[in-house]
């Protein structure tokens, strides 16, 4: 694994050697087990909490038919310890009694998992991802038997305790000290009956603000209509990709737009029940994630604190996609087919942008500059339209400035081009 410290001597390098171009340059290390699980790390340990209180109140109900049964044997204990029968060998047999049934349960859990299991084995390829690599495993088998102990300590142990504290003389009299113990067993029958009213009732509140969560999550407006819409990708084999953005080869698939994506959206707008259809380089929540710095007051190249400050997410798209996902247009016009390399260069901004970068000032109108020379596009971008905020990669998080470019006002040898439109 590289150090923090390394990693960080690599970046001061690397700015030392190349001032102009690493400007805001940093790295940051991410251990891979939180890249993969992080983001619902938080979720398994609610539920692991949640099926722990589940464990607690059903602990409490098997501990008080335990003191009910450890008291039903009050007598009996009573004769086998005035007998001589040391008190520790009684305790351990009415442990040892529990354990039968903690093991019993820990038995029947094991077969229902195996069974869950194979259920999902069984379900359609590629239903629920990575299927393939939930089984049971030894940690598991350790876990199971670690419960299956801590269950048998709490239902038991404490009726145990409870049930041989008496004295033997006076239970046997039946005198004084029966109504002691009545009373103590009433006692303690309540205190573990309170236990679980109150773990229940932390569940019931639990399991309601999760109900209000989901409730909200399944009504809030995303910025876009999700009923009837249907997306997908289309990449041909010929495309640069992400990860390979010279001038050579977005030359060599500087036509991928009209000779491929095209046509592909003619057909798709002839199919029947098909409303509106479009392209665009990237939809809510697919994880595409590509930024880009501007430069404002009409300038083509961003200055270097522009560079750091001037940041939004940036995509193409064809008409009609606005349309398509119903996503309301606050003031100006969409993109349009019609924007294309002949016409003026336009751009649409989402109301994020226009709070961040032009704060009182109307967006219509304002010039955006993204790179000159540097990124191939030397003309400025126009603001004639601003678009509703609508969830980008979360439905928890703030929208993030956007700015939306026309698929066909992108040059075609720009550095652009391999990252929006012949990759999208």
């Amino acid at each position: 694994a590289l150090p923090i410290s390394e990693l960080a001597a690599i970046t001061a390098n690397m700015k030392k050697l190349d001032p102009d171009h690493t400007t805001g340059l940093h790295f940051a290390l991410q251990p891979y087990r939180e890249r993969v699980t992080g983001a619902v790390r938080p979720v398994f340990l609610a539920l692991t909490a949640a099926l722990g209180l589940v464990l607690l109140i059903a602990c409490a109900n098997v501990a008080n038919l335990q003191l009910s049964r450890c008291l039903a044997r009050h007598q009996e204990l009573a004769v086998r310890v005035a007998l001589g029968a040391p008190r520790w060998k009684l305790m351990r047999e009415l442990i040892v009694e529990g354990s039968a049934l903690s093991s019993i349960g820990a038995i029947a859990g094991l077969g229902l998992a195996i069974g869950i299991v194979r259920g999902i084995g069984m379900l359609p390829e590629d239903m629920l991802p990575r299927a393939n690599e939930i089984h049971l495993r030894w940690a598991m088998m350790a876990a199971l038997a670690a419960l299956a102990t801590l269950a048998t300590l709490l239902s038991t142990l404490i009726p145990a305790l409870f049930a041989m504290n008496a004295e033997p003389q006076a239970v046997l009299r039946g005198a004084g000290r029966g109504v002691s113990q009545r009373a103590g067993r009433s006692r303690m029958a309540g205190l573990l009956v309170m236990g679980e009213v109150a773990i229940a009732a932390v569940l019931l509140v639990a399991c309601s603000l999760l109900f209000r969560t989901l409730y909200n999550l399944e009504h809030k407006y995303l910025g876009f209509d999700v009923e009837n819409v249907v997306t997908f990708s289309a990449t041909p084999p010929t495309s640069t990709g992400y990860l390979n953005t010279s001038d050579k080869n977005a030359a060599a698939h500087s036509e991928i737009a009209t000779h491929v994506y095209l046509p592909i959206l003619e057909e798709l707008r002839k199919l029947p029940g098909v409303s509106e259809a479009a392209l665009t380089s990237s939809v809510p929540f697919d994880g595409v994630d590509m930024n880009t710095s501007f430069a404002l007051n009409g300038r083509v190249n961003p200055t270097r604190e522009e560079q750091q400050s001037n940041h939004a997410q940036i995509r193409v798209m064809s008409g009609d996609y606005m349309r398509a996902l119903r996503t309301p247009l606050m003031r100006g016009r969409a993109i349009s087919d019609d924007d294309t390399q002949r016409r003026p260069y336009v751009a649409v901004v989402n109301q994020a942008f226009a709070r961040q970068y032009f704060r009182g000032i109307d967006p219509i109108g304002q010039p955006i500059g993204l790179g000159g020379r540097d990124t191939g596009l030397e003309k400025l971008y126009t603001v004639v339209g601003v678009v509703a905020d609508a969830a980008q990669k979360s439905t928890s998080k703030p929208a993030v400035p956007e700015l939306i470019l026309s698929y066909g006002q992108i040059p075609e040898k720009s550095f652009f081009y391999p990252l929006l439109v012949s990759a999208a």
